[in-house]
C-alpha cells in the first residue's frame, strides 16, 4: 500500500501541461451541439459558436405574461409574431392585454366596445354607458306597486302602467288579501285565546310552587333554628370540654414538676435499702461468730498513749 502511494505521487509529479496538444486539439474540427445545426469548425471557435449560434433554445420574451415554451433563436421573430402572449393594444379603448384575451377583452371588458341593452329595448351603445341606461331604459322591468297585497305581475314600465290601470283584477287581488289578512287574523285571536289559557294554568301552577316553596321554607327556618340551637349546645358542652382539658393539662404540669422529687426520694430510698442490706449483713456475721475464745486487741502506740 505504501509503495502504491509512493509510484501514484511520481506519476503525479511526471503529468504536467502540454502547450503544443493543446494546440493541436484547438485546431481539430468539431460540429455544434445544438440540434439542426451543421457547421463544422474548429475546437477553439466552439465556445463563442455555442453562444451565438442561430440553432440555440431560448425562452420567449414573453415569459411573464405566461408563455413558456423554448424556441430556437432563429424563430425568433416568427415565433412573436404568433405568440398568443404577444402584448396587443386595444383599438377601441387603448389598454394593453395578451393576444389570448382579445376575445374575452372585447366581450366582456372593453369599455369603449357597442353592446346590445340587456332588457332587448333595441338600442346600442357604449359598455360604459350600459348601467346608466338600463336605469331608465323602457324595456327595465318593473313590479306593480300592488305587490305588497300580492300582486305578482312583472314586465315593462309600460306593461306594469297598463297592468296597474285594470282595477277589477286587483280588487280581486285586495279581496285575496283581506281574506287571507282576515283568516289570519281569525287564527291570531284564537291563538292569543290558547295562550291565554295556557298563561292562567302556567300562572295556577306557578302559585302552588310558590305556595309549596314557601311550606318548605318555613320547614327549612324551623330547622335551621333547631340546628342552631343543637350548635350552641355543641359548643357549650366543648367550652367545657376544653376548660376540662386545661385543667388537666394543669395537673399533668404539676405532675411534672413532682417528678424529680419523686427521683430524689427513691434515691434517698435506694440508699436507704442499701445500708439496712449492710446492717443485715453484719448481723448475720455476728450471729454466726463465736466468743468462747480470747479476745485480744492490739493497741498501737501503746507506750505513746501510756503517757
Amino acid at each position: 500500500m505504501h509503495s502504491f502511494k509512493k509510484n501514484k505521487m511520481y506519476m503525479s509529479a511526471q503529468i504536467f501541461p502540454d502547450p503544443g496538444f493543446r494546440r493541436e486539439m484547438k485546431q481539430l474540427l468539431v460540429y455544434c451541439v445544438h440540434e439542426g445545426c451543421v457547421e463544422q469548425l474548429r475546437f477553439s471557435n466552439l465556445e463563442r459558436h455555442v453562444k451565438e449560434c442561430v440553432h440555440r433554445e431560448v425562452q420567449c420574451i414573453n415569459s411573464p405574461r405566461g408563455c413558456r415554451e423554448l424556441i430556437k433563436f432563429k424563430d425568433v421573430e416568427l415565433h412573436l409574431k404568433e405568440c398568443g402572449y404577444r402584448p396587443i393594444i386595444c383599438e377601441q379603448c387603448g389598454s394593453e392585454f395578451s393576444f389570448n384575451s382579445k376575445q374575452e377583452h372585447d366581450l366582456e371588458q372593453c369599455p369603449e366596445a357597442l353592446v346590445s341593452c340587456t332588457y332587448l329595448c333595441g338600442q346600442e351603445m357604449k359598455r360604459r354607458l350600459l348601467e346608466d341606461h338600463k336605469a331608465v331604459c323602457p324595456k327595465k322591468p318593473a313590479e306593480c306597486q300592488f305587490k305588497i297585497l300580492g300582486c305578482t305581475f312583472t314586465g315593462s314600465s309600460e306593461e306594469v302602467r297598463k297592468h296597474e290601470q285594470d282595477v277589477g283584477s286587483h280588487f280581486q287581488v285586495l279581496l285575496e288579501c283581506f281574506t287571507t289578512f282576515r283568516l289570519q287574523s281569525l287564527e291570531m285571536q284564537k291563538n292569543l285565546e290558547e295562550t291565554k289559557r295556557n298563561q292562567e294554568r302556567i300562572d295556577n301552577i306557578v302559585k302552588n310552587i310558590h305556595r309549596e316553596l314557601k311550606l318548605k321554607m318555613v320547614q327549612q327556618v324551623e330547622r335551621l333554628i333547631i340546628a342552631e340551637q343543637k350548635v350552641e349546645e355543641h359548643v357549650q358542652q366543648l367550652a367545657t370540654v376544653t376548660e376540662e382539658a386545661q385543667h388537666t393539662r394543669q395537673s399533668i404540669e404539676q405532675l411534672k414538676a413532682l417528678i424529680p422529687q419523686v427521683a430524689s426520694h427513691d434515691r434517698q430510698v435506694a440508699s436507704h435499702e442499701i445500708r439496712m442490706a449492710e446492717m443485715d449483713l453484719r448481723f448475720q456475721m455476728i450471729e454466726t461468730a463465736s466468743y468462747d475464745g480470747k479476745l485480744l486487741w492490739k493497741i498501737r502506740d501503746f507506750s505513746h498513749r501510756k503517757r
